[in-house]
């Protein structure tokens, strides 16, 4: 697809984005975290939609569960500053289970021998979505300003490399659309550096982790690959600076090893 094409499907996740965070500004809104939440599951939405077609309630093709994925997350920042402490963790512990066996339970008859060694699969990954979000959520507390956006826009974006390496173009195309929309979540941390993006990790959590394991599982990126990418998040520190290069170089690790697994096809174009 020519590059300007895949940047007219990808920016308008950015322009949305950055509509609602500046209505939240406009409105006074913008101390509270939902507005982050909104924004990323909105602007990502946008660009799914234009990339793939507004997909189906329960759509054939598991990626396209992606756009739902953004939605659930977007809903838990909503309402979550609402919820009691047990409720907000139970809903991250649900959505954590749910998400690895809706993107992948059309594997259980063709890629696993047995209903325990799938059973084994959802519980492992499940159980590391959690275990990364719920991370991501305890050190939001103590990350404001560009901390975490900066990270997550840096991993998402190096992981639209790493998806294409991995000969999915489609899915690389969906992580630029999440690093468009963290774009504007950047620039207001930036501009209010007391700001935590609490408000946008469920979106990006379930996004990032449907996206490593779509690229494992039903393309060509390598296990460490998408490893990588998950873990990447947690780099981020006090220290936007720091937490931005230590990202970079794991990305940049996942976007090689990505690479080197799969060439090149000398025949390609002859």
């Amino acid at each position: 697809m020519p590059p300007v094409e895949v940047l007219l499907e990808i920016l308008p996740a950015a322009a949305v984005s950055g509509g609602v965070l500046l209505a939240a500004w406009l409105f006074k809104w913008r101390t509270r975290a939902w507005p982050a939440a909104v924004a990323l599951g909105a602007g990502y939405a946008t660009s799914h939609a234009l990339i793939r077609g507004a997909p189906e309630a329960l759509p054939a093709d598991a990626t396209q569960l992606l756009f739902h994925f953004a939605l659930a997350g977007a809903l838990l920042g909503v309402v979550e500053a609402k919820l009691p402490v047990a409720a907000r963790w139970g809903a991250r512990a649900v959505l954590a289970a749910v998400v690895p066996w809706l993107l992948l339970r059309g594997l259980a008859e063709h890629t696993w021998e047995s209903t325990l060694e799938a059973a084994l699969w959802y519980a492992g990954l499940g159980f590391g979505l959690f275990a990364v979000w719920s991370v991501l959520e305890w050190r939001a507390g103590k990350l404001v300003g560009p901390a975490q956006p900066l990270v997550f826009c840096l991993v998402a974006g190096g992981g639209a490399l790493a998806l294409a390496e991995g000969r999915s173009g489609m899915l690389g195309q969906m992580a630029g659309a999440l690093a468009a929309a963290l774009g504007p979540l950047v620039l207001l941390a930036l501009l209010e550096p007391r700001r935590s993006a609490r408000g946008a990790i469920p979106v990006f959590v379930l996004l990032l982790a449907a996206l490593a394991m779509s690229g494992h599982f039903f393309a060509e990126l390598p296990a460490a690959s998408a490893l990588l990418l998950l873990v990447a998040p947690l780099a981020a520190v006090r220290r936007s600076w720091l937490g931005a290069a230590v990202a970079l170089v794991l990305v940049a690790v996942a976007v090689y090893l990505s690479h080197a697994a799969n060439p090149p096809d000398p025949y390609d174009g002859y």
